[in-house]
């Protein structure tokens, strides 16, 4: 039974110019990039395609195609996630904002699972932690609506692709195993309905 439900989610299609209509929120008050650019050049390193190479759902990548020319595919690199791709934007001074990536606005933020496998929120790409100064920031700092936003847009994006929800669970577990052993914990943010509760 549970199988069956799952092909049926998985041709829901995907509405990308809503959902990029749902994720504008910044992910703290003001222009972030201020904090690093001027350690590259002027380039902020999640901007730099030498140091972080967006990933594009291939819907979402087939459906930017029609609304602007900044993203081409990175043939140089291949995922062997079906649902996934790797791509290369124009740079950050012909950034068109309007269309930037999901992996773009997603930035430094992944999905967080619990043990039982429940999405729970978003926790720091910790993998950029020496690149990006915003990993490990007070949580004060971070927009409350950025991660309402996140929330509410990788919801939608499971029910689509459930490779990636499986995938983030098991990268959350990970996660949790790397920070006991070296006795850390792992920085969840969740979204404003679950903290009233």
């Amino acid at each position: 039974m549970p199988r069956n439900r799952f092909v049926i989610l998985s041709v829901v299609e995907i509405n990308w110019e809503r959902l990029y209509g749902m994720f504008t929120a910044p992910v703290i008050e003001g222009d972030c990039s201020v904090l690093c650019a001027h350690e590259n050049r002027g380039v902020p390193p999640c901007c730099s395609i030498r140091r972080h190479v967006p990933m594009l759902f291939k819907e979402e990548f087939a459906w930017l195609m029609k609304k602007t020319r900044m993203w081409s595919p990175k043939r140089a690199l291949f995922s062997n996630h079906h649902a996934i791709m790797f791509c290369a934007c124009k740079g950050v001074r012909e950034c068109d904002r309007h269309y930037r990536s999901l992996s773009c606005r997603f930035f430094p933020f992944e999905p967080y699972m619990d043990d039982r496998g429940r999405f729970l929120g978003a926790t720091w790409m910790y993998s950029v932690e020496k690149t990006c100064p915003l990993v490990g920031s007070a949580p004060e700092k971070v927009n409350q609506a950025f991660i309402d936003q996140f929330v509410r847009v990788w919801t939608k994006l499971f029910l689509v692709y459930h490779e990636e929800y499986e995938f983030y669970r098991a990268e959350s577990r990970k996660l949790r195993e790397a920070f006991a052993r070296i006795d850390r914990n792992v920085q969840v943010f969740t979204p404003s309905l679950s903290r009233a509760r």
